[in-house]
This record gives structure tokens, sequence and C-alpha cells, in this order.
């Protein structure tokens, strides 16, 4: 099964506190996919996943009445939550810093649906994703992906180096 990890706040500034490692199970890599055309359930899968003994889980957090299918159920399990978003512009992310905001998911990690043609570019965008985090106080983090904003390793360097405080989340299969 996939895995990703996950640090307890890691984007809040002025965290004391040692972070806590979660390990968390990606839902799309739970699914069956067999032949015969059953899947599982969602209480299947929370299951499964509570009994490997994982943190919690990540998922989309696109629309409200997907989320809401699951959500209550993931905190009845006491999964900690997160929250999947990959915006094309800076204000994509809203519809999901919102639900998560009402939530109170653990964190949204996004993947930069984005490919600027130079990190100039990239700049105001993930400025602008920093803004929102603040703005709903969802702590927001970045992942490093293929074929993403964050592709390549030197401009994503690059662009670390100019903002300087960027929050990422370190997808290493990719």
């Amino acid at each position: 099964m996939p895995r990703g990890a996950a640090l307890a706040n890691p984007s809040l500034p002025g965290t004391s506190t040692m972070p806590k490692l979660f390990i968390l199970q990606s839902i799309w890599g739970i699914e069956r996919r067999h032949s015969d055309g059953r899947e599982w359930s969602t209480e299947e899968r929370f299951e499964m996943i509570a009994e490997a003994s994982f943190d919690g889980i990540c998922d989309h957090f696109h629309a409200r009445r997907d989320v809401e299918k699951w959500v209550g159920l993931a905190r009845n399990h006491g999964f900690v939550i997160e929250g999947q978003a990959f915006p094309c512009g800076v204000d994509d992310p809203r519809p999901a810093l919102e639900l998560a905001a009402e939530h109170g998911i653990h964190r949204l990690m996004i993947q930069p649906d984005v490919r600027p043609h130079d990190v100039g570019s990239c700049l105001p965008i993930l400025t602008g994703w920093q803004e929102l985090s603040k703005e709903y106080g969802v702590p927001v983090l970045v992942e490093t992906h293929r074929g993403m904003m964050t592709n390549d390793l030197w401009s994503t360097r690059e662009t670390i180096d100019k903002l300087g405080d960027l929050p990422l989340l370190a997808d290493l299969s990719n």
C-alpha cells in the first residue's frame, strides 16, 4: 500500500514542540480495482487502514458532497485527515480550504497543477496560497510532484531560496 508521511503542524511558525510523525494512507491507493468489479466500501477501506495501524488518511477535498460522505466516518476511526487539492491558480484552493477549515483537518496538501516557464512566475501563485492558508487557518503544504510546478528540483530549490518559508511535502515516489 502506498504510504504518505505527515508531520504535525509543520507549517505553523513558532511551534516549540517536537513534530509528531503521522503515517497516512491515500484513499486512492487502497482501491481494489479487481476484474470482478467489486469495490471495497468506505467502511471496509477504513477498517483495513485502521487494522494496518495507519494514523489517518489523505483524500481529495474537491466537492463538499464527496467529502461529507466519508469525513465523519474518518473522525469516528480517530484518523488524522489530510486533504488534497490540485489548483491551477491562486484562488482555486478556496473551496478545499473552506471545507478543510470547517472540518478541522490536519492540513491541505497541494499538488500545483501549474507549469510556469520560470521561477518568477511561480512566486505570486505560491505567495497567494500561503496567504490563503493564513486566511483559513489551515496549514498548506506544496507537494513536490512530477509534471507539476515542483517537477524540477533545481527550480524548486530556487523557489524556496526566494520565498524562504515555503512548506513542502516531499513525495519521494515522484
